[in-house]
């Protein structure tokens, strides 16, 4: 368990019993937070396996105040979804929209 990124992320630890993700999901239901990441923290020196840290937030708007302080190369993120608590579909888009909109009759 370390503190960074303004939150407390939990890590494999050998002396623990739990696994960090539902030491992680404890600690969130101990301080309400309702916002869940996994931070990419490295990768293993052949490429294949990636190591994970776990963590949450208060809320979305709490995450992304913390994440716009983050540098980007630091910026590995995925947003854990609970089974049985809500949440909001989103759309990720990774591509570049035209500015100018076209009747798509006329393309």
């Amino acid at each position: 368990m370390r503190t960074k990124f303004d939150s407390i992320y939990f890590a494999v630890e050998k002396n623990q019993t739990l696994g960090p993700q539902d030491r992680s999901h404890a600690y969130a239901d101990e301080k309400s937070n309702k916002f869940y990441v996994t931070y990419i923290s490295g990768v293993s020196s052949d490429g294949k396996t990636s190591y994970y840290e776990f963590a949450s937030y208060k809320d979305l708007p709490s995450f992304l105040k913390a994440y716009s302080k983050i540098p980007d190369k630091e910026k590995c993120f995925n947003e854990q979804i609970r089974a049985g608590y809500a949440c909001s579909e989103y759309y990720d888009i990774d591509w570049t929209l035209k500015s100018s909109v076209e009747d798509p009759e006329e393309t």
